[in-house]
């Protein structure tokens, strides 16, 4: 009994039943809480209620009723398994089991909602139940207040344990059985640290040896996800190789300097030594090998040059040295490795020869092109050095022979023709050819003058169809 500003207040609570009170109201109040009481069902008492739905199940013979009695089965284990969560979360699971009935929440959604939803649910009550007025509560669970039979809270909490112990057992089988490297079977195991976690030999050699040559030598951690403990180096030295350990070393010592921002590493290929500090007046400085450097942009000595003027001069080196041109366009840097000379750049996605760097066409790389590279798309002939000027220069030459050319030609063509029948005669029967007599070579020339026309028209008019074919094809 409670008392209050002269006022009695009895608790009516009970073995079999739970109330959920308010202190602080009036008689009328209480009267209607004490006739909306709950009627407590407990963890057991899911535990027990289930063999009997269960067998109701099996001796019903209409498919509607079982699938009822199924679906009561599985909203009951979903009820068990919250409260069983509820419990190991350090919740009260008879407050848990009053609120699922009183606020009525379906248990045939998804796991995780019903389970945040009761927890929310929990924390609202506490807050209310805190905040009454003329009482003073103390922090204490809600079976404290509304108490059950002892036998069945030590059934309840033994049920609790049980479920609690498998899951651990079940975990800890796991881990105990695999490698938390490569998840399988152990080959050789091995223990890492003093956090004592087991990995196969071999599995941890690898890791190892993958930390050291990513350079990641400073702080190597356990590789069991959720550890802080690290490898010291006596650990690492009795997992590894000598000549690893000696990059291991090698590595840290570079690590450890390169947090002094007064340090500055050789830059000649090979030397591993380091100078410390610079003179006042200079840039300059020099290591024990000879190699002078500058202090600045940690490159090779450039006396009478900015470090800007000095790196321009070394990227346009790269360039060369590496055979890589630039866009005609964007002047973005392109590298050609393999593949043909028709190359498109990355960033512009403009299409060039890679010789000549012109704009590409279809007829670019033809045989006949004079303009383009002629039966060059699959060379690996240098770029040229002043494409243009060659360029230009084989228009020019090519124009001026044609020029030179071009008066000769109709004597070509009649020089032909007229002869026609003596060469057509000579090719396919030369032995007839040196039997003819003169009168009979007369007669076939004066052949070709008559046909004079017609195998000028012979001629001329296949060059001309392949040409406008040709034309028409690629235009």
């Amino acid at each position: 009994m409670i008392k209050k500003q002269g006022k009695d207040y009895k608790l009516p609570l009970s073995k079999s039943d739970d109330i959920l009170f308010v202190h602080g109201v009036d008689q009328e109040k209480q009267q209607n809480l004490r006739e909306s009481q709950l009627r407590k069902s407990s963890l057991y008492d899911i535990a027990l209620q289930i063999p009997n739905e269960q067998q109701n199940r099996r001796n019903s013979h209409n498919s509607i009723t079982f699938n009822n009695e199924n679906q009561k089965v599985k909203l009951l284990h979903t009820k068990k398994k919250i409260l069983t969560q509820i419990a190991q979360y350090g919740f009260n699971a008879y407050m848990a089991e009053y609120i699922i009935q009183k606020q009525k929440i379906s248990l045939e959604q998804d796991y995780q909602i019903v389970l945040d939803l009761v927890i929310e649910k929990i924390h609202q009550f506490e807050e209310q139940y805190k905040s009454c007025s003329g009482i003073q509560i103390q922090k204490a669970s809600y079976k404290q207040v509304v108490p059950i039979s002892i036998d069945e809270q030590q059934q309840i909490d033994q049920f609790i344990v049980e479920e609690t112990r498998q899951e651990l057992e079940k975990d800890s089988k796991y881990n105990n059985d695999c490698c938390g490297i490569c998840l399988g079977e152990y080959k050789n195991k091995q223990k890492a640290l003093n956090c004592r976690h087991e990995f196969c030999y071999e599995c941890l050699q690898f890791y190892l040896d993958n930390k050291i040559n990513n350079g990641q030598v400073l702080e190597i951690e356990c590789p069991q996800q959720g550890c802080d403990n690290y490898f010291n180096d006596e650990a690492i030295k009795n997992l590894i190789n000598d000549e690893q350990y000696q990059k291991f070393e090698k590595f840290k010592k570079q690590k450890l300097l390169d947090r002094d921002e007064t340090i500055r590493w050789c830059v000649r290929p090979g030397c591993d030594k380091y100078i410390k500090g610079k003179s006042m007046f200079s840039n300059n400085i020099k290591c024990e090998c000879g190699q002078e450097m500058c202090y600045e942009c940690r490159r090779e000595d450039h006396p009478g040059m900015t470090c800007e003027q000095a790196l321009d001069k070394y990227y346009e080196l790269t360039l060369k040295q590496l055979v890589i041109q630039r866009c005609p366009k964007c002047k973005a840097p392109i590298q050609k490795k393999e593949g043909c000379n028709h190359m498109t750049c990355y960033q512009c996605r403009f299409q060039f020869c890679w010789l000549c760097r012109a704009r590409y066409t279809r007829m670019h790389f033809d045989s006949d092109n004079c303009f383009g590279c002629p039966d060059k798309q699959f060379s690996n002939d240098e770029p040229h050095s002043r494409p243009r000027w060659k360029k230009y220069g084989g228009i020019i030459f090519e124009l001026f022979a044609t020029i030179l050319i071009l008066p000769i030609i109709p004597f070509i063509l009649i020089y032909y023709s007229v002869m026609a029948p003596l060469k057509i005669v000579k090719h396919f029967n030369r032995q007839w050819y040196r039997e003819l007599e003169d009168g009979d070579k007369l007669c076939l020339l004066l052949l070709g003058i008559f046909f004079f026309p017609a195998i000028m028209v012979l001629l001329i008019c296949p060059g001309l169809l392949l040409l406008l074919a040709y034309k028409i094809k690629y235009d």
